[in-house]
């Protein structure tokens, strides 16, 4: 459970009197840090505790590249959908936006995969992006994004397809609650 980081937001501070050695404290003393530090802090806590892991699977909003580096340092790949933002990837020297690399991968006789190509981010970590269809809009392609470049594309879109069932376990058992 995470808490704002503004103090305005808070429902309640953490008490003084709370002895700073308890798990209560400590819980609440990490509410207050980012989401991306705490998905960090439970993909090592996961990894300490015996939990075998291949990938962690992410949807837009954590498949960043900090969030890739700090991922990667705990021995373990990613797999992500990336957003259209203004993040650029280093293709054959040069650097693309997702919607220009997508011009390098051939969309003939292509079904729901397109393709993918191996480039590399800003801090140079390398990736495959997986071009795929976006069944709700045609017109439009979403983008997977594999730190374990030697995966085949059906396989990072299979793994990835394996979040949609994670999302809906959630909402069922958050709404049980």
């Amino acid at each position: 459970m995470l808490s704002s980081a503004n103090k305005d937001n808070r429902y309640q501070e953490i008490s003084s009197d709370i002895d700073h050695r308890t798990n209560g404290y400590i819980s609440r003393t990490e509410s207050l840090i980012k989401k991306t530090a705490a998905a960090i802090l439970l993909i090592q806590r996961a990894l300490a505790s015996g939990i075998k892991a291949d990938y962690v699977l992410m949807d837009t909003w954590f498949t960043t590249e900090p969030m890739l580096k700090e991922i990667l340092k705990t021995g373990i790949d990613a797999i992500g959908m990336v957003k259209q933002l203004k993040q650029r990837y280093f293709f054959r020297g040069k650097a693309y936006t997702l919607p220009e690399l997508r011009k390098f991968v051939s969309h003939e006789y292509a079904a729901n995969i397109f393709g993918s190509l191996v480039v590399t981010t800003k801090e140079r970590i390398p990736v495959k992006i997986v071009v795929i269809r976006n069944r709700n809009w045609k017109s439009e392609c979403l983008y997977l994004l594999s730190t374990d470049c030697s995966l085949s594309d059906a396989e990072i879109v299979r793994i990835y397809g394996n979040r949609w069932s994670i999302d809906v376990f959630f909402k069922a058992s958050k709404s049980l609650m």
